[in-house]
């Protein structure tokens, strides 16, 4: 029997990072997960820390020396995001990280680097970010491939994912509408296209790419398969069984208005493909909504 393998998952109390602890100590493995704050319900078996990055560097310094593989999941989207804060916060993990030496670290990116994507876009091509975060994440790339130059890194640039009351994108929002039985506004004209992926299929894919990774990468986190806005709100209400009124305001949106990801490179390097079509995906969240419950499967 090999090693246990120990994982650190920085920002492991928000959504993806949540799941993904779950998951590992599943399978067994050491987890342990720094945060702003210590959740009310933790999860059994996972190390929690809360920590100030910024005054509690040493500290900080002191727990990543203990990790095999390091998950940064921190600066995720929020209301009123600060994107100097973020960066400046994600620099001083950076420096910790380079000086615990790990042996594989993996980003948090997004899928918004690329800007606005007619076509499918691989990995390969160019980063035009359009909107704050798309330009923020960008930004946090090249902060990585300067300071973790001699480091095993995986960039995993994440379409929307979703699958629980703890994601507060678009689907949430759709999701917390249908249960208060209120109506709601679609800026633009509705027709924005995402990929949206199931965070059950996140986590697998994650954990696929963190065993199959030995030299730096950029891997795109997807489904492969585009829908509008106005498709979710549809599916959405077929999934809840109830209706969502929406009002189209035709307002003009500083945001990327079409995301066409290509997954090709997960399937066939990393060897896992997402499953979860929305339909289902969307069914499946309904419930853990009413449920108040993010477990997997």
């Amino acid at each position: 029997m090999g090693l246990t393998k120990k994982n650190i998952v920085i920002g492991g109390t928000g959504f993806i990072g949540s799941a993904l602890v779950q998951e590992l100590v599943r399978c067994g493995e050491k987890v342990v997960s720094i945060s702003r704050h210590i959740p009310e319900e933790k999860i059994s078996g996972v190390e929690y820390f809360a920590l100030n990055v910024e005054s509690e560097t040493e500290k900080l310094q002191a727990i990543l020396g203990n990790g095999n593989t390091i998950f940064l999941l921190t600066g995720q989207n929020y209301a009123n995001f600060d994107s100097e804060k973020e960066k400046k916060i994600f620099e001083i993990i950076l420096d910790a990280v380079r000086n615990s030496a790990p042996e594989k670290v993996f980003f948090a990116s997004s899928a918004l680097v690329y800007g606005n994507c007619e076509v499918s876009t691989s990995e390969e091509d160019e980063c035009d970010p359009k909107d704050a975060y798309g330009i923020f994440k960008s930004e946090c790339e090249l902060l990585i491939e300067k300071k973790l130059n001699d480091t095993p890194v995986g960039i995993l640039r994440l379409a929307n994912v979703y699958g629980s009351e703890k994601n507060k994108g678009f689907v949430g929002l759709v999701f917390k509408k249908a249960l208060a039985g209120e109506g709601m506004k679609v800026n633009g004209d509705g027709m924005q296209e995402r990929d949206y992926i199931f965070i059950d299929d996140v986590v697998s894919a994650l954990i696929a790419v963190r065993d199959g990774l030995y030299d730096s990468d950029v891997i795109n986190i997807a489904t492969g398969k585009s829908l509008t806005l106005l498709d979710v709100i549809r599916l959405a209400e077929e999934a809840s069984g109830r209706q969502v009124s929406y009002e189209i305001t035709g307002i003009p949106v500083d945001e990327v208005n079409t995301s066409r990801i290509d997954a090709s490179k997960l399937k066939e390097k990393y060897g896992f493909e997402a499953k979860m079509l929305l339909a289902e995906g969307l069914r499946k969240t309904w419930d853990r909504y009413q449920g108040g419950n993010i477990r997997l499967g």
